[in-house]
């Protein structure tokens, strides 16, 4: 690409402009494939604690579409069966659900712990039948329960239960003023340990090249002058993924939960993902351009 330049009658700026996209380009690509090595990882250690794990044999589904019915009523009226095992989502809808989740027969563990991973939700109930009194008991997490007041310490919603011996299945009962969205998973402590000795092994990983990008991004720009664009926006691009999931590098670390709420979080990092891809197309597009026409 560089011979390619030189041998072309262009001013001195127009050749530096060329340059500096071929460099960029390269760049890019290099990035993107580091990327792509860090999110196996992340895959791998996630997919080798939880894909296989997962307690919920099937769930199903009620709708409210007043609010008015209680636990009673709904537990003897006629269900619909959703087809995943790990999430639920009904969009934006002004009506409570009941969703029952049922366990694997062969549940032995004990104590297991539901999450339900989405903190946007207006109310959550959970229910669960206990063989000790013999009857079905509540936890209400209330609307938009402080991380303070909760059960685990987690921007997740976390109920610990026994699994009982006689109904092998627990309800949640959902209401949100935005988009119902629920990713669900039953796990036991030894789970839990694992899966979290997963995460701190990735986010070791995510926090380090973080790093480099800064450092390499602060090394370009003062003794080549250029592309510290490029490490900039590859610095936002990654930290996006961090914080797609609401226990993300930036809440742990850097404590931003408290200043900004996750949605918002959410909405930012999605531009700022746009903008990168934005000026990855572009500049591949322009240089293809350019490469064929001169």
């Amino acid at each position: 690409m560089e011979n390619w330049i030189n041998n072309k009658k262009y001013t001195q700026n127009g050749k530096r402009i060329l340059k500096l996209l071929s460099n960029f380009s390269n760049y890019t690509i290099i990035y993107f494939r580091l990327l792509f090595f860090l999110a196996i990882i992340f895959y791998s250690s996630n997919c080798s604690e939880t894909g296989d794990t997962n307690y919920i044999q099937s769930i199903e589904y009620f709708e409210d579409k007043v609010g008015s019915k209680d636990f009673e009523e709904v537990i003897s009226s006629p269900l619909q069966k959703y087809s995943s095992k790990h999430f639920i989502r009904f969009g934006f809808s002004p009506s409570t659900y009941w969703i029952r989740v049922v366990l694997k027969k062969d549940v032995k563990d004990s104590p297991l712990f539901l999450e339900i991973g989405n903190p946007r939700l207006s109310e959550v109930d959970f229910y669960y039948y206990n063989d000790r009194t013999e009857k079905w008991e509540t936890k209400g997490y209330g609307r938009f329960t402080n991380l303070d007041e909760r059960e685990f310490k987690t921007h997740h919603y976390i109920s610990a239960f026994s699994p009982s011996s006689k109904f092998q299945e627990i309800w949640i009962r959902v209401f949100s003023r935005t988009e119902v969205y629920l990713p669900i998973d039953i796990s036991s402590v030894n789970q839990i340990v694992n899966y979290n000795r997963g995460q701190d092994i990735v986010k070791s990983w995510v926090i380090g090249f973080n790093f480099l990008v800064c450092i390499l991004g602060l090394i370009g720009f003062i003794i080549f002058k250029r592309d510290y664009l490029l490490y900039f926006f590859a610095y936002l691009f990654f930290l996006n993924l961090s914080l797609v999931e609401n226990e993300s590098i930036a809440g742990d670390y850097f404590s931003l939960s408290r200043l900004i709420r996750y949605d918002q979080i959410d909405q930012v990092t999605r531009y700022l993902t746009y903008i990168f891809a934005g000026l990855f197309s572009f500049n591949y597009i322009l240089t293809k351009e350019l490469k064929e026409k001169y």
